[in-house]
């Protein structure tokens, strides 16, 4: 029993060895067996395979992802209508980081039948990712045959017909949401292997299926419901890192085709692993006359293998950069070390931008950001893009006298209700110099010598024409006293602009003091 006669006289009593937070003081004097305490080694949840599920509900969560759920809603800011992530990440490394300290936490949003029923009626769209918990054993994936800026209903069925046919038995496919594409749905056998083995498999395979759409009258197929990636810590529930996966719509009509959607095919890692990779998917003219032509890659549209061809080694971007960066180290951060690679791609890319300019002038980072990341994901160039390499790169080429600034300032937009931005962006290009320099040494040498012997005469034309053609020796020799950086500024609004009145406009609002006092 207790000592209560010392507890109530405020004599502290024998501390026992090992304490429980608890509310009361009574429980340090329990005699606690160690053995007898509730183990924290985690217990791992049997593997759950789709066909030991009972029930249709059963099924759906064993292929997806219960964390990482969509759904198609519209946006009050801009007023637009397109899916999004209902548990956000924010909200998903909160959660777990409460889960890690031993308390109970949910997240907001979660699979309900209910739901799923008016997603089936057409009432609402949801959508899906993959399943990266461990202990399910397959993941369901979206074959996405677009046919958003051309092609027909016909083309994408034929398609899905001929991956039915050749490469995926008893695909359950249906059509896309605007009634033109068609969905396919496959069922990944993960065979155990991690989250992001997973996704660049699906990725290999996205590639695998642009190529043998040459020939169909489709504009793109991507592969659609990747599972979030998730990298654990040292201690139970925590999360180092998170990347969401890639929503996919569910399908609306698998209750009425419930035999042929469980049917569909199922393919495992290994098979997927064993796919050769082929050829890149190629720009080509679609089979109905009269419409454009389709457009595969970023590469295709703006970019052809002779101006890729000169981020190799020994390329002109190459071999440009390479001078420039001579005696210049560029160590910004972990990972991020600035190579000739980098700069050899801020200079293709500020080509192409400055021979095809804003109306305005400007040049906005955002534009360089999605050119680099749509040609880095094409595979077109080998390093991802980064906001502190890319700036490295810029300011090197500012400080050598080789970007033509118009306007160093910039404005950070912010968004309105109506969607528009009050943002401002720079007014920037490559210099004359630099775009020379640039330039084929063949195509230079022409329009020099043109311009020599229609101003100068004939004799002075060899010798204009060699300083041009070795110009980019002497560009990495330059160097500014006062380099150019860009200026953050803001705007004033107009509450804060302060009236310019005259000074008898002022004596109006000033009373004088002999009124005052009397």
């Amino acid at each position: 029993m207790c000592d209560l006669k010392n507890e109530k006289e405020g004599v502290s009593p024998r501390r026992s060895t090992f304490q429980i937070r608890r509310p009361s003081r009574l429980i340090e004097h329990l005699r606690i067996d160690r053995d007898t305490l509730p183990s924290n080694r985690v217990k791992r949840k049997a593997p759950v395979s789709p066909s030991d599920t009972k029930t249709k509900f059963a099924f759906l969560k064993s292929v997806m992802s219960e964390l990482d759920l969509g759904k198609k809603v519209r946006v009050k800011s801009t007023g637009a209508v397109k899916p999004i992530h209902l548990n956000r990440k924010r909200d998903i490394l909160a959660a777990y980081s409460v889960r890690s300290r031993g308390w109970n936490s949910w997240q907001k949003h979660s699979w309900k039948l209910k739901d799923i029923a008016r997603h089936c009626l057409d009432k609402t769209t949801l959508y899906f990712t993959g399943s990266h918990e461990r202990w399910k054993t397959h993941s369901l994936i979206m074959i996405d045959i677009d046919c958003h800026n051309g092609g027909s209903l016909a083309g994408a069925t034929a398609f899905a017909e001929m991956l039915r046919a050749n490469l995926f038995p008893n695909l359950y496919f249906e059509r896309s949401t605007n009634g033109v594409g068609m969905h396919g749905y496959v069922l990944v056998n993960k065979q155990g292997r991690s989250t992001w083995q997973i996704r660049e498999v699906l990725k290999r395979l996205e590639q695998h299926l642009r190529t043998l759409a040459n020939g169909y009258d489709i504009t793109d197929v991507e592969i659609k419901g990747a599972p979030p990636q998730i990298e654990w810590g040292a201690n139970r529930f925590e999360i180092s890192s998170l990347k969401m996966g890639t929503l996919a719509k569910l399908p609306r009509e698998m209750f009425e085709r419930w035999a042929e959607f469980t049917g569909t095919t199922e393919v495992t890692m290994n098979q997927l692993l064993r796919l050769q990779p082929l050829e890149r998917w190629n720009t080509k003219e679609k089979a109905v006359s009269g419409t454009t032509t389709r457009a595969g890659s970023t590469s295709s549209k703006l970019f052809n293998k002779e101006q890729l061809s000169g981020l190799e080694q020994g390329g002109r971007h190459f071999k440009l950069a390479s001078k420039l960066m001579v005696g210049k180290s560029f160590a910004i951060g972990h990972r991020k070390n600035v190579t000739v690679y980098d700069l050899a791609v801020t200079l293709m890319l500020g080509e192409f931008f400055t021979n095809n300019m804003n109306a305005e002038g400007t040049l906005p980072h955002a534009r360089w950001e999605k050119l680099w990341t749509s040609l880095f994901e094409t595979r077109d160039v080998k390093r991802a893009f980064n906001n502190s390499r890319f700036t490295a790169c810029r300011n090197l080429l500012s400080d050598l006298g080789l970007i033509s600034w118009l306007d160093n300032k910039y404005v950070v937009g912010t968004k309105k209700v109506d969607g528009k931005s009050e943002g401002r962006a720079m007014k920037w290009r490559f210099s004359n110099e630099l775009m020379a320099a640039l330039s084929p040494e063949e195509s230079l040498q022409f329009t020099v010598a043109k311009v020599v012997v229609t101003e100068k005469g004939e004799k002075e034309t060899s010798s204009s024409v060699t300083h041009f053609t070795s110009m980019d020796k002497s560009l990495s020799n330059r160097d500014r006293s006062e380099p150019i950086r860009p200026l953050k500024t803001f705007i004033q609004r107009a509450y804060l602009t302060i009236p310019d009145y005259s000074p008898p406009e002022i004596a109006k609002f000033v009373t004088h003091f002999g009124q005052l006092a009397a």
